[in-house]
């Protein structure tokens, strides 16, 4: 039996999700906080308690427009790296790590853009790139796209959440893989939720969740 840790931004999506921990052997489900800072301490902690085999993130997120056909429906990711912790200048923005402020001194951990590498084995519906920024909405979608372009493997981001590279930190400190699984709510930049598709994002994420939970059942079995 694989010890999985599921966790959820908030009590709104957990809520939402067709998914139970009862139903899959070995599966955690908890909040881990919404944002960056409150996910980054609460991931770390649950990571600590559980000692689980993988992580899963699983929630909604902002598509950019040049996705925004692909509202209602789910993805994970195969990259996620922040935009907007760092310094803003007549230049542009620049990550603590190209100012010289890097925070370990493995150089392994992290590049220049500190993107991380997710987990996807398994994934039925693949993303490249998730972008985290510190608030939703504070930042103009040309400018993050312009400063990814020609920068990672990953190509221009696909869309927006505010936890995912948190917790892509916190596992990786654990060692422990991360899966970010993301349903499409709105588009980036629209904050009046009466445009958005929440219920048909978080069903179309349970959906894949599911593939993926249930496949990785499968895979044991054999």
């Amino acid at each position: 039996m694989k010890k999985r840790l599921l966790l959820v931004p908030t009590k709104l999506e957990a809520e939402g999700l067709t998914i139970r921990a009862s139903d899959y052997p070995g599966l955690e489900i908890e909040l881990c906080g919404f944002g960056m800072v409150e996910a980054a301490i609460q991931s770390a902690a649950l990571i600590a308690r559980y000692k689980p085999e993988s992580v899963l993130l699983v929630g909604i997120a902002g598509l950019f427009a040049s996705q925004a056909n692909r509202i209602g429906s789910a993805a994970c990711f195969e990259r996620v790296a922040q935009y907007g912790i760092g310094s803003f200048g007549k230049t542009g923005f620049r990550t603590p790590a190209e100012m010289g402020l890097k925070s370990s001194s493995d150089e392994s951990k992290a590049d220049i853009l500190e993107e991380r590498k997710l987990e996807t084995t398994g994934c039925p519906s693949v993303a490249p790139l998730l972008v985290t920024v510190p608030s939703s909405g504070l930042f103009d979608e040309k400018e993050i796209l312009d400063f990814f372009k020609g920068k990672t493997p990953a190509g221009v981001p696909f869309a927006e959440d505010m936890e995912g590279y948190a917790v892509a930190c916190a596992a990786a400190e654990s060692r422990v893989q991360l899966t970010v699984f993301r349903g499409f709510s709105n588009v980036v930049g629209d904050r009046d939720v009466i445009n958005w598709s929440i219920d048909q994002a978080l069903n179309s994420v349970s959906s894949l969740v599911r593939s993926y939970l249930e496949a990785g059942e499968d895979d044991h079995q054999e």
